[in-house]
């Protein structure tokens, strides 16, 4: 909430993913980032990235997380029930 609106390609959204990657890093986790661009938005082309970690396991069953952690691009729209309650679920 701190953070306010962090739609896709926009400073907002560059502070969540530098406080995202900060605390995925500080538990120890390896953390990939993955950069890309979505050309077919309503507002053209927006710089998006993806933030991967890859824990091994000695168990050989697989889970994969998912989440988005952008907000809509709406007028003072902060996003707490949109893009931060499924990005909470993995605090």
């Amino acid at each position: 909430m701190a953070i306010g609106p962090h739609s896709a390609g926009t400073d907002g959204i560059k502070q969540a993913q530098e406080y995202i990657v900060g605390q995925l890093k500080s538990f120890g986790c390896p953390v990939e980032e993955e950069d890309f661009h979505a050309t077919s938005t309503p507002v053209g082309n927006v710089a998006m990235k993806n933030i991967l970690v890859k824990i091994p396991s000695a168990n050989p069953n697989i889970i994969l997380y998912g989440s988005h952690y952008d907000t809509k691009r709406m007028d003072n729209f902060v996003g707490a029930d949109d893009g931060g309650s499924s990005t909470g679920v993995f605090a």
